[in-house]
């Protein structure tokens, strides 16, 4: 799914935060090997340096934009059809990340029933709801 934002490799390795942030994530790219070839094989021990390792403390946003699928409206996707490059989905793919995304995206639904839908309304809901999202 491609969503309204495609969140990158090159936003984990930065970093990087967002307006429309609805979680702080910070799980290592994990990404399991194509086949058994040797190329593969060097492919994968590379990635899996400490150079994509996080500190203590450090985290990536989690942006909205990743659940909206292009060209819809009043649909919200989480957890491993969330809108990532290959790497990124490495990182989201499992279960805390599902979580976030999914109650973000329960919410956004709700105030949307409600006509009460605004960036501003989601991410007050979520730290209601004890979300983390600085």
């Amino acid at each position: 799914i491609v969503g309204e934002y495609v969140i990158t490799y090159e936003d984990f390795m930065a970093r990087r935060t967002f307006p429309d942030q609805i979680g702080l994530y910070s799980k290592r790219i994990d990404v399991h090997p194509y086949n058994a070839s040797d190329e593969e094989s060097r492919r994968h021990s590379r990635q899996l340096s400490d150079e994509d390792a996080y500190r203590d403390g450090e985290s990536y946003g989690i942006p909205y934009r990743i659940l909206v699928p292009k060209g819809f409206q009043n649909l919200w996707v989480a957890g491993r059809c969330a809108s990532t490059d290959r790497m990124m989905q490495g990182s989201l793919r499992v279960q805390p990340a599902a979580c976030i995304m999914g109650q973000a995206a329960g919410t956004a639904a709700a105030l949307t029933c409600n006509n009460t839908f605004s960036m501003d309304n989601l991410q007050n809901a979520l730290i209601q709801q004890k979300a983390v999202l600085e």
